[in-house]
């Protein structure tokens, strides 16, 4: 019996000590360099970034206009996202693009795609 408790003991120590963690390091201070990140190239505003150009305009109501009355326009174009042989996006990490620049290319990092996006 007393064999039993010293094992159970043993375990318990053991499976509390397999669920510590180290702790986390500190975040080295140069990600936050601001010096290390080149300048806007110009003033952008609202209006170009999230501008639909007349090619959007004829995506969204020809090629995929019947889709969007029957599936709704939000589930419409999350199929037109998503669905293989539709938009056909691709991931670029290159340059943020605006709304017009990303279905131009059909490529895009993260944000110009969710500005394409919202843009439709």
């Amino acid at each position: 019996m007393r064999l039993l408790r010293l094992l159970v003991a043993c375990l318990g120590a053991a499976l509390l000590g397999a669920c510590a963690s180290p702790r986390p390091t500190a975040v080295p201070p140069a990600l936050f360099n601001d010096a290390l990140f080149r300048p806007a190239a110009g003033r952008v505003s609202t209006d170009a970034v999230f501008a639909i150009s007349d090619a959007m305009r004829h995506y969204l109501q020809v090629d995929i206009g019947r889709q969007l009355a029957a599936r709704g326009a939000q589930a419409g174009l999350v199929d037109a996202l998503s669905k293989p042989g539709q938009l056909k996006l691709e991931y670029d990490a290159a340059r943020t693009r605006n709304a017009a620049e990303a279905f131009a290319a059909r490529s895009g990092n993260c944000l110009s795609l969710v500005l394409m996006t919202a843009a439709f």
